[in-house]
C-alpha cells in the first residue's frame, strides 16, 4: 500500500482536505469533535486554518470553563474554597444588580469591568483563597511597566 501523501499532512487538529477530481480543486472541512459532523470551509487554505485554529481555541475555553463548574461544584459541596472566576461572576452579577437600582451609575460600572477582566485573566484558575498580595502586585506592575499610571489611581 502506498504512503499517504504529505500535502495532505495538515498542522491544525480537526481540520481535512478533500480532493474533488470532478473539478480538481482541494475544499477543505473542519470536523466537529463533539458532535462529529463536518463543516465545509472552501477552498482557500489560509482562511480555512485561521477558522479551525479559533473553532479549537473556543472549544478548549468552553471545555475549561465546564471543568471549572464541575470543580466549583464539588469544593463548594465540600466547604472548600471557590475559584476567583466564580467569585468574580458573583461579583459582576451584584455589580449588575446595583446599576439596576440606581446605586451605581452606569460610569461606575463601565469602569469596574477592567480590574475584573485583569484579575480574571491573571488569576481566575486559582482558589480565592490562594490570590494573594504578589498577584496583585505582579498585574499592577504591569501596568505600571507598560505606562498605564493613570488607570491605577
Amino acid at each position: 500500500m502506498a504512503a499517504r501523501p504529505r500535502k495532505n499532512n495538515v498542522k491544525v487538529p480537526n481540520l481535512y482536505p478533500l480532493f474533488s477530481r470532478k473539478v480538481n480543486k482541494i475544499y477543505w472541512r473542519y470536523k466537529h469533535p463533539v458532535t462529529g459532523k463536518f463543516h465545509s470551509l472552501g477552498t482557500d487554505e489560509a482562511e480555512a486554518t485561521a477558522i479551525a485554529i479559533e473553532a479549537n481555541a473556543r472549544l478548549a475555553e468552553q471545555r475549561t470553563r465546564q471543568i471549572m463548574a464541575v470543580s466549583d461544584k464539588i469544593a463548594t459541596s465540600k466547604g472548600k474554597a471557590i475559584t476567583t472566576n466564580t467569585w468574580l461572576d458573583r461579583y459582576w452579577k451584584i455589580q449588575d444588580e446595583r446599576l439596576e437600582n440606581g446605586d451605581i451609575r452606569p460610569n461606575t460600572h463601565k469602569q469596574k469591568a477592567k480590574p475584573v477582566a485583569l484579575l480574571r485573566e491573571s488569576a481566575g484558575m486559582k482558589l480565592i483563597s490562594a490570590v494573594d498580595v504578589r498577584d496583585i502586585a505582579q498585574i499592577l506592575e504591569s501596568y505600571v511597566a507598560e505606562g498605564q499610571q493613570e488607570w491605577l489611581k
